[in-house]
């Protein structure tokens, strides 16, 4: 298991700009100190009610229903938390997101490498095309050959390619493969689907939930403009809040995709019944790990998880070496740089449920069908 208390200190030693809320531990959430959010309407009001901590910028991005307040001097999340709970206008922290093994929806251990994978080939098991399944995690490797041309794009504005040292500190990423990793459960299952690949997560795992809702924005954008319908997205990450309430921003993107998508997200690998979001959502499938047919005991649970699928020692794809060029230290088997690794997590059950739904989409059911059909697959484990 990977040492969480330690990966939380990296990513707020390396991210100052996120503080905790409360008690550092598993669940804990963790917050923007440079920034709040409030429908544009009241971003005046905010600015004056920040008084000396106004930081004089101000973001509308409208088209998520926010402005982005640019704020200083908050040391502390709970001093955040308390300013937000005291004020009368909609105003919410700005919350992280990641995709790591800390209270996420990230690896619950270390990959390991495997033999190389077969690529699935197409299964030619109707005449239908594949469907389309949107990974929006940290890309997808350069010239693995289990992505060919033709079997994924990019969305448009969002970076696609999953990298080892994009910090240039020499340290390999602590996220780097994640987005490989989750791309190959899906083919594994569905080999015909068709990938919309987008950069949400750094190298870290980590991101805001501003920036999650800006890519589901620009996933949607990128599929009216390709005339591409999207049929399931996957989104292994996660994030808790202050509150326990939703990021209003991720809820409204999701909301939007409306009934002919299905979002799927995974729960999370801190052994805790804390709703993270957006596995707790009401319009999103939110998948817990098993080990074997019972619950793995790093997986995230409660009534807010709707299903459960293989997330332990799972079989797929990683990250690979491009060049010569020198490797930066590795806390990993060097070997894992194959291309295929095995790995542990509830970031790796979504997407084995996200492609079955994808599979029944290609074999004609509605998105209602294909769901009811995973709940129905994937239900409840043994206890």
């Amino acid at each position: 298991m990977v040492d969480q208390a330690l990966r939380l200190e990296r990513i707020l030693r390396t991210h100052d700009e996120f503080v905790v809320v409360g008690e550092a531990s598993e669940n804990a959430a963790v917050v923007r100190r440079d920034a709040l959010v409030v429908p544009p309407a009241a971003a005046g009001q905010l600015a004056s009610a920040l008084r000396g901590r106004y930081a004089g910028g101000v973001e509308d991005l409208g088209h998520l229903g926010l402005a982005r307040v640019r704020v200083r001097g908050f040391d502390r999340g709970d001093q955040i938390s308390e300013f937000v709970r005291e004020q009368q206008l909609p105003v919410r922290p700005v919350h992280l997101v990641l995709g790591a093994p800390f209270y996420s929806g990230g690896p619950a251990d270390k990959p390991r490498p495997v033999p190389a994978l077969a690529a699935p080939g197409p299964s030619r098991a109707t005449a239908t095309a594949g469907s389309t399944v949107a990974v929006l995690d940290t890309g997808i490797s350069h010239g693995h050959p289990w992505f060919p041309a033709g079997s994924w794009e990019q969305v448009d504005g969002l970076d696609a390619w999953d990298e080892l040292d994009v910090d240039n500190d020499y340290d390999l990423d602590a996220q780097a493969g994640h987005g490989t990793a989750v791309a190959g459960v899906v083919r594994s299952v569905a080999p015909d689907a068709h990938l919309l690949v987008g950069r949400v997560l750094d190298s870290a795992g980590v991101s805001d939930e501003v920036a999650v809702a800006e890519a589901l924005s620009r996933l949607r954008a990128h599929a009216a403009r390709s005339g591409r319908a999207v049929d399931v997205v996957n989104l292994s990450l996660s994030c808790y809040t202050h509150d326990n309430a939703a990021p209003p921003s991720i809820a409204r993107e999701i909301a939007a995709f409306g009934p002919d998508t299905v979002v799927v997200a995974a729960a999370g690998n801190a052994a805790s019944t804390r709703p993270a979001f957006p596995a707790a959502l009401d319009d999103v499938l939110g998948v817990g790990a098993l080990d074997g047919d019972r619950p793995a005991p790093f997986s995230n649970s409660g009534p807010w998880v709707d299903a459960w699928a293989p997330g332990t020692r799972v079989p797929t794809t990683f990250v690979t070496r491009r060049d010569d060029s020198e490797l930066p230290r590795l806390d990993i088997d060097e070997k894992c740089l194959d291309g295929y690794v095995e790995w542990s997590g509830t970031s790796f059950a979504a997407p084995h449920v996200a492609a079955h739904i994808a599979v029944a989409r290609q074999a004609g059911r509605s998105p209602a069908q294909a769901r009811a059909e995973a709940l129905a697959r994937f239900g409840e484990p043994q206890p």
